[in-house]
């Protein structure tokens, strides 16, 4: 009997240990969230006139919208960043 609890005891103190060393380390793997106040996107992004203008980009790049996701959720409803990008394009993605 007193051995099994001394295993046992071994055993959660041995857990602990890994889980205490486990929460220390640095997480690589985290998505990163920016600030409400970061600017990610050149100013020019909502400027229709301008070539960095974001339909001109993402036409660039044939509509490719993976990267957006990565910030804006894959629903485009804000995920980390917050910003929806359905407060301006009602349904998106939409047609041309």
């Amino acid at each position: 009997m007193r051995t099994a609890l001394k295993g046992t005891t071994l055993l959660l103190v041995a857990g602990s240990i890994a889980w205490l060393a486990g929460c220390s380390d640095l997480k690589k793997d985290l998505p990163a969230t920016a600030p409400a106040t970061a600017q990610i996107h050149p100013k020019e992004w909502n400027d229709t006139s301008a070539a960095g203008f974001h339909g001109k980009v993402l036409a660039a790049d044939d509509f490719n919208t993976d990267a957006c996701r990565q910030c804006h959720g894959t629903q485009y409803t804000g995920g980390t960043s917050g910003v929806s990008c359905r407060t301006c394009h009602a349904s998106y993605p939409h047609s041309d």
